[in-house]
């Protein structure tokens, strides 16, 4: 199914070839964040998904957090795009050098060995006197650095971070954003088995009734809040079913409730599909039949020849 879905392209709904894409990984994936100049995102085979896309997933079974990366953040906005950099402490300014230094002990001066060294021999560029032996005449003290404006040497410079808003602050005062690591959830399987049946028929509807069937859509309710059902039929962008399918036993209440719910606050009908053997006898009382059409198959198979049936 894979192939047939990268075939098509663009005409099949992203959400389709992304579950296909993951159902065929092992359990060890990961999915980790990323900064880029638009923020934190997540790559899955090359495509880049934001964070709130991510925490759609996660609701739906699809990913678990396994764990968590930390990113540094400004302080002031939590801005994400920093950039550093290194000043004298002593006077502040970023007109650095780093290079391996000398001391002169006689003398006290400091300098690069560049400007010491004349004719293969250190010499003192302030008393000219030639330095012989290390620890005795001069020190070595290895890689420093010098500011340019006020010229202190030093081992270490002091680290200042800005943010793009141009907030500036130094190390200990950075804020740590942590962003989740994902792996499969344990809905992975079951959304590719959904996949599956929804590719099909999505297909049919859309050929054999002249119909837009949306995978992995979201419905707009009359409270304004935006309701996800596995496959979305429509004319016209106006909504002639929505569909729910219960495929795990084990998720019958967690869905059934859900499917009330939302078809409370939505203009249309909802097709709840499920296996004959289901016993919901104690949920009869609540389901109304004019907003919910209850569709026994007794196969998966089944499944698309009964919605089409049903439109």
């Amino acid at each position: 199914m894979l192939e047939i879905l990268k075939d098509r392209g663009n005409m099949i709904d992203e959400d389709i070839l992304l579950i296909s894409i993951l159902s065929i990984k092992g359990q060890d994936y990961e999915i980790k964040p990323s900064l880029t100049n638009e923020g934190i995102v997540y790559s899955i085979e090359g495509k880049v998904l934001p964070i709130d896309r991510l925490q759609e997933l996660e609701k739906r079974g699809i990913f678990e957090i396994k764990s968590y990366a930390s990113f540094i953040a400004c302080p002031v906005c939590k801005n994400l795009n920093l950039s550093i950099k290194f000043v004298c402490p002593m006077c502040k300014s970023d007109a650095l050098i780093k290079a391996d230094f000398i001391v002169h002990y006689e003398c006290g001066y400091v300098a690069t060995v560049q400007e010491f060294t004349r004719n293969d021999v250190y010499l003192c560029p302030k008393c000219k006197k030639v330095l012989k032996t290390v620890g005795i005449d001069y020190g070595r003290p290895g890689i420093s650095f010098r500011c340019n404006s006020c010229f202190n040497v030093f081992q270490f410079p002091l680290v200042l971070i800005k943010c793009n808003n141009n907030h500036e602050f130094k190390v200990d005062e950075t804020e740590i954003i942590n962003y989740p690591i994902y792996k499969l959830g344990k809905n992975v399987s079951y959304y590719s088995k959904l996949t599956n049946i929804l590719y099909h028929t999505s297909l049919r509807i859309n050929f054999e009734k002249n119909l837009n069937a949306l995978v992995f859509s979201s419905v707009s309710g009359i409270s304004g809040s935006r309701h996800f059902f596995p496959l979305v039929i429509k004319k016209d962008d106006k909504l002639v079913a929505a569909v729910e399918i219960i495929l795990d036993i084990s998720e019958l209440h967690n869905i059934l409730l859900k499917t009330i719910v939302k078809s409370l606050d939505i203009d249309g009908k909802v097709f709840l599909i499920m296996m004959q053997k289901v016993d919901i006898s104690k949920f009869a009382a609540i389901l109304n039949p004019e907003r919910i059409k209850i569709i026994n198959v007794n196969s998966e198979e089944e499944i698309p020849e009964k919605i089409i049936s049903n439109l």
